[in-house]
């Protein structure tokens, strides 16, 4: 599921195909994204960390909404200013 570190953040988000989660198969497609991503952190494209951020914020709303839940087994770390 990886992705090449060049594109920029319109083309790594149209291929997220970043939709409403309804269901706990798309919830989970999101959640290994949001890993992957996680897992090569230092190495992230500053593209690729807005899509980090862009997972992790509606992961969190799916969750607190309390529509689907889960569990994320992420160590966050602060992206530099």
């Amino acid at each position: 599921m990886g992705y090449a570190g060049g594109l920029d953040y319109a083309t790594l988000v149209s291929q997220a195909e970043l939709k409403v989660i309804h269901d706990e198969k798309l919830n989970e497609k999101f959640i290994a994204r949001l890993e992957e991503l996680d897992s090569r952190w230092d190495d992230l494209s500053p593209a690729e960390r807005q899509l980090h951020e862009l997972l992790s914020v509606c992961l969190s709303k799916i969750s607190k909404a309390g529509r689907i839940r889960f569990v994320l087994r992420l160590h966050w770390k602060s992206s530099p200013s």
